[in-house]
């Protein structure tokens, strides 16, 4: 079912939507991505760390 872009442009006007896509990141989105990763990079660095100084080689992964 193939559907144009006018069609579809039509459907999304007839159910009240408009067509955009907005595709900007503000200073403080982009600091909030930041810090997450830096925060799973982080937590994941330690705790792997931790577990193979408590379990050794098996806090990698099974079966390998």
């Amino acid at each position: 079912m193939a559907v144009n872009q006018s069609q579809d442009k039509k459907i999304l006007h007839d159910m009240g939507y408009a067509q955009e896509l907005s595709r900007t990141m503000g200073k403080f989105s982009n600091f909030a991505i930041s810090f997450s990763i830096i925060c799973i990079l982080s937590g994941g660095i330690n705790s792997l760390g931790q577990a193979t100084s408590g379990v050794g080689g098996a806090a990698i992964g099974p079966f390998q």
